[in-house]
C-alpha cells in the first residue's frame, strides 16, 4: 500500500519520461511478482476495463505500461485502448513490440494493429499492415473502411468496399452509417437496397439518418416498409398454416384431428424453445450496467479513492452488485434450462410420441397407410410448429411497432394553443412554466 502512494506522489510530482521508465519498471515488477499468484486470464476482462479507464483519464502513460506489460505476457490488447490516446507515437511502439515477440504474424494481432492506425487517423500505416497480411479477415477491411471515412476521402471508402472479398451485416452498417454522417442520403439509400439481410440496426440507421437530414417522408416510409415486413411473415405463416392443415384433413383426417387437439401446446413447446435460447434477451446487461457504472467511477476517479483510502470500500460495492448479478444469472439459467428441458421432453416429445403411437394403431387396423401418417406428421412438426411460433415470437416487435407509430403521429398531430403562424393571435406578455423533477 505505501509503494503504490509513493508511485502515485512519483509520477504526480515529476510526470516526465523518467517517471515514466520508473512506472515501467515498476509495473513490470509487481506483473512478474504477481503473475505466479494470480491467474491473469481468468480476469483480463476487468483489466482491459481497468486500463481502459486510465487510458481516458490523465494517467494514460500508467494504462500504456500495462498493456505493454500484457503484450510481453502474450496477451491480445484491444486497439481502442491505444486509440483513445490519440498518439501516433504509439503506434510504432505496440506494433514492434508485436514484431520483437513474433506476434505480427497472428491475424488477430495483425488485426487489431490495423485498427489501432485506422482509430489514429493513419492511412499509410493501415495499408501497409494490410498488405502484410495474406489473408485480412472482414474485421481488418472494416478498419480500413473505417480510416477512409475520417478522413475524408468517402470515395476510396467506396473503392475499398468494392475490393472487400467477403462482407457482414457489420460492413454494411458501417458505410450506410457513415453515408448518413456525410450528407449522402442518396447513396446510403442506394446501399441499403442492395443489402439482402437487414437486420435492426440497418433500418435504424436509415430511419434515423433521412430524420435528421429532414427527409420525414422517406423516414416514414422506411418505418412503414419495416412494419409492413414484419406483418408479411405473419401472413405467410398464417397462410400455410390454412394450406396445411386442409391437406392434413385430405390426406389424413384422422391424424389430422389428433394434431389439431395437441397443436396449441406443440406452438407454446416451440416458442418456450426460441424462448430459453435467446436467454430471455437483454437482461445481461442491465445487470451488469452497475458494476460497470462503479468500476468507471472508481478508476475515473482513483485519486480521490487512493487519498481516502477507499479501496476496499469501492471493491466491496463491486463485490455486492456482482453477487446480485450471480444471483439474477443463476435464476435466469435454471428457468431457462427447466423451460428447454420441459418444452423438450414433455411437450415437444411427448406429443411427438402420441401421435406416431395413433398413426401406428391406424395403420396396425388397416385403417390408414405409413405414407399417410408420415406425410401428415412431418408437415406439422417440420413447417407448421416452427411458423406459427416464429409468428408469436415476433409479436412483442409489432405491439412496440404500434406504439412508436402511435406515439411519432401523436407529436406530429398536436396542436399548440397559440399559433405562431396566425397573425391575428394576441401576443404573450409574460410566460410562466413550472417544472416538475
Amino acid at each position: 500500500m505505501l509503494r503504490d502512494i509513493l508511485f502515485q506522489l512519483l509520477y504526480g510530482l515529476m510526470g516526465s519520461w523518467t517517471a515514466y521508465l520508473i512506472s515501467i519498471l515498476y509495473v513490470e515488477y509487481r506483473t512478474r511478482k504477481a503473475r505466479d499468484k494470480v491467474d491473469f486470464r481468468n480476469h483480463v476482462i476487468q483489466w482491459f476495463k481497468v486500463i481502459e479507464g486510465l487510458l481516458e483519464t490523465h494517467w494514460r502513460k500508467v494504462g500504456l505500461v500495462f498493456n505493454c506489460t500484457f503484450l510481453l505476457f502474450g496477451f491480445v490488447i484491444r486497439s481502442i485502448h491505444y486509440a483513445n490516446t490519440m498518439s501516433l507515437s504509439t503506434g510504432p511502439q505496440i506494433h514492434s513490440q508485436s514484431i520483437h515477440y513474433s506476434l505480427n504474424a497472428h491475424l488477430y494481432v495483425a488485426t487489431m494493429m490495423v485498427s489501432l492506425y485506422a482509430e489514429c487517423r493513419c492511412m499509410a500505416s493501415t495499408e501497409k499492415v494490410l498488405g502484410e497480411l495474406s489473408h485480412p479477415n472482414v474485421v481488418a477491411w472494416n478498419a480500413m473502411v473505417t480510416t477512409y471515412f475520417r478522413s475524408g476521402d468517402i470515395a476510396g471508402a467506396g473503392q475499398v468496399f468494392d475490393q472487400m472479398p467477403v462482407r457482414n451485416i457489420t460492413t454494411w452498417n458501417l458505410m450506410l452509417a457513415r453515408y448518413m454522417k456525410g450528407g449522402n442520403p442518396g447513396e446510403a439509400r442506394i446501399l441499403f437496397r442492395e443489402i439482402e439481410g437487414k437486420d435492426q440496426v440497418s433500418w435504424n440507421t436509415m430511419i434515423v439518418g433521412f430524420a435528421s437530414h429532414c427527409y420525414f417522408e422517406e423516414a416514414f416510409g422506411l418505418f412503414r416498409e419495416l412494419m409492413r415486413e414484419r406483418i408479411s411473415v405473419i401472413l405467410q405463416n398464417i397462410t400455410s398454416l390454412l394450406t396445411f392443415f386442409i391437406i392434413r384433413f385430405i390426406v389424413e383426417w384422422r391424424v389430422a384431428l389428433l394434431i389439431l387437439a395437441t397443436f396449441p401446446l406443440i406452438v407454446l413447446a416451440n416458442f418456450a424453445q426460441q424462448l430459453s435460447l435467446k436467454g430471455f434477451a437483454g437482461d445481461t446487461a442491465k445487470a451488469h450496467a452497475k458494476t460497470s457504472m462503479i468500476a468507471g467511477e472508481g478508476v475515473s476517479n482513483i485519486r480521490t479513492v487512493a487519498a481516502f483510502n477507499a479501496q476496499s470500500k469501492i471493491l466491496s460495492l463491486f463485490q455486492q452488485d456482482l453477487r446480485i448479478t450471480q444471483r439474477h444469472s443463476l435464476n435466469c439459467s435454471q428457468i431457462s434450462g427447466s423451460l428447454f428441458g420441459f418444452s423438450q421432453l414433455i411437450a415437444l416429445y411427448g406429443l411427438e410420441a402420441l401421435i406416431l403411437w395413433y398413426g401406428a394403431h391406424l395403420v396396425c387396423s388397416g385403417a390408414s397407410t405409413f405414407s399417410r401418417v408420415m406425410k401428415v406428421y412431418f408437415v406439422v412438426l417440420v413447417v407448421t410448429a416452427n411458423s406459427v411460433a416464429e409468428t408469436v415470437s415476433l409479436a412483442p416487435e409489432i405491439v412496440r411497432g404500434g406504439e412508436s407509430t402511435r406515439s411519432v403521429f401523436s407529436i406530429i398531430n398536436s396542436s399548440t394553443r397559440v399559433d405562431s403562424d396566425d397573425p391575428e393571435v394576441e401576443p404573450v406578455d409574460s410566460i410562466r412554466g413550472e417544472i416538475k423533477l
